[in-house]
């Protein structure tokens, strides 16, 4: 395994992983579940180190991706940029969550407007995450870059019935 293999096995980590600790996130605040934020807030700190392997492993996976015939530096220029504000608000909602847990282990009273915080940012980095991965499924999925008559390398259109 190498590090295109970890960039592509792990991208989609921090794409699902924050959806689901928004979700865990909006639901602890309905229902103050202090446990729940907790898990949630540590959650969403390991999806930010999955970001940051998954961007620390982007740019073996784009070596490998400009050999494949088909494939466009723009479009790999895309998912990077798109890549560079979710990596951005991810790492940010990593940290902020660890200041949640910092104050919510000393149960100051801040921790709860904080807790907001972190869920809006959480949010914000779904947002900005699912646009990259986006992006990056374009790099090699025909289906979804918009020419659905596109025939994958290697492939004919003769089929035998």
């Amino acid at each position: 395994m190498n590090a295109t293999h970890i960039h592509l096995l792990l991208t989609h980590f921090p794409i699902v992983g924050t959806l689901i600790a928004a979700a865990i996130m909006v639901w602890a605040i309905i229902k103050n579940n202090p446990k729940f934020k907790d898990f949630a807030a540590g959650l969403v700190i390991v999806l930010a180190v999955s970001a940051l392997i998954v961007n620390n492993t982007g740019e073996s996976a784009e070596h490998t991706a400009k050999k494949i015939p088909g494939v466009t530096k723009d479009s790999i220029h895309i998912h990077e940029d798109a890549a560079k504000p979710a990596l951005i608000l991810t790492l940010a909602a990593g940290l902020l969550c660890a200041v949640y847990l910092f104050f919510s282990l000393r149960k100051l009273p801040v921790r709860k407007s904080l807790f907001v915080v972190c869920t809006v940012l959480t949010v914000l980095a779904f947002a900005a995450m699912a646009r990259a991965g986006y992006y990056g499924g374009q790099i090699r999925h025909t289906e979804i870059a918009g020419d659905t008559n596109a025939v994958p390398v290697g492939l004919d259109n003769h089929h035998e019935d």
